[in-house]
């Protein structure tokens, strides 16, 4: 499965942000391997 999360361009961001995204209790037959946790990274345009 593929999660598409879009980002809004922001140009006067002058510092890094950071969200968590935590995937849990599946259902309907789905698996998850070992990860299930990721950080995402959205850096200053420099």
């Amino acid at each position: 499965m593929t999660l598409s999360v879009p980002i809004i361009a922001n140009p006067q961001r002058t510092h890094t942000e950071l969200f968590y995204v935590a995937i849990g209790h599946p259902r309907g037959g789905a698996v998850i391997d070992a990860i299930r946790t990721s950080t995402v990274i959205i850096m200053p345009v420099s």
